[in-house]
C-alpha cells in the first residue's frame, strides 16, 4: 500500500497532532523515508511511480497516453490484484481532464493504455470522495484537518488484509 501525501513534508505529519492516524499507520507499517518528488509539478512523480519513468511528462497537462507497461498492468498481468483509490473522480476510468473536485493529472494510471483500454483493470480504478475536504467537512466528520481517517464508503487501511484478495 502507498499513500501519497502531497505539498507535505514529513515532520508536518508523521508525529504531527494533526494527523494521529497517519502517524499510526507510518508506525505500524513503515515510511519510505528516502523517497522523493523527482520534479514538480505533481505528475511527473505520479506517472514514475506507477511505470519507472516520467514517459517525458514535464506538467500537469492532460497530454498524452503511454503504451508504456505501468505496475497495475504488470501486476493484473500476473493475476495480483490491485486498486487505486483516486479521490474526486466521478467514475473508474474517467478520461476528462478534471471537474471542480478532480484533476486528472493526480490519476496516472488513465494514461497507460493497459489500464485504460481494459474494463477489468478500469474497475480497479475506484472513485472515492473529493480528496481536499474543506476543512468545516473535516470538523463535522469528527476529524482532525490534514488527518484523513477513513469515512464511510472510504476503506479502512489499518488492516492490509482487507484490502487483499481483490
Amino acid at each position: 500500500m502507498v499513500v501519497v501525501l502531497e505539498n507535505r513534508e514529513y515532520p508536518d505529519v508523521i508525529g504531527s497532532a494533526s494527523a494521529p492516524y497517519l502517524t499510526s499507520l507510518a508506525t505500524r507499517y513503515g515510511v519510505a523515508t528516502h523517497a522523493y518528488a523527482i520534479q514538480h509539478p505533481s505528475q511527473p512523480n505520479y506517472v514514475e511511480m506507477v511505470s519507472g519513468d516520467t514517459q517525458g511528462i514535464v506538467d500537469d497537462s492532460a497530454g498524452p497516453s503511454f503504451e508504456a507497461p505501468s505496475l497495475a498492468g504488470q501486476l493484473h498481468d500476473k493475476g495480483i490484484g490491485w486498486r487505486a483509490y483516486i479521490g474526486g473522480v466521478s467514475q473508474p476510468c474517467y478520461t476528462g481532464a478534471g471537474t471542480d473536485t478532480y484533476t486528472r493529472s493526480h490519476n496516472p494510471l488513465i494514461r497507460f493504455k493497459d489500464v485504460r483500454d481494459d474494463p477489468a483493470q478500469c474497475a480497479s480504478v475506484v472513485p472515492t470522495r473529493p480528496a481536499r475536504l474543506r476543512p468545516v467537512e473535516w470538523q463535522r466528520a469528527g476529524l482532525r484537518v490534514g488527518d484523513p481517517r477513513p469515512l464511510p464508503g472510504r476503506p479502512q487501511l489499518s488492516d492490509p488484509r482487507r484490502l487483499t484478495p481483490l
